[in-house]
């Protein structure tokens, strides 16, 4: 499982792909899991400017240090 440092500078790295993501904080605990049919385009939706507000979103902006991604052949197979 590839990790990437949790800045949008580092979303070129992540793939065009169907699969499921997990943001990191400091000491390495899972703070959320999401699946995604095109991972780079939903991680990315994390650090757009909108007026997403979402108590999640506000969390992994404050509390995530690292992105870790597992690529699977379809959305379906990430809910697995």
């Amino acid at each position: 499982m590839p990790a990437l440092p949790f800045e949008s500078r580092s979303t070129e790295e992540i793939p065009q792909e169907p699969g499921v993501y997990l943001f990191l904080g400091a000491d390495k605990r899972v703070l959320y899991v999401g699946k995604a049919n095109d991972l780079r385009s939903r991680v990315r939706s994390y650090f757009s400017k909108s007026n997403d507000h979402r108590l999640v979103t506000t969390y992994v902006h404050r509390e995530a240090r690292q992105l870790d991604f597992i690529v699977t052949q379809t959305e379906k197979e990430a809910l697995l």
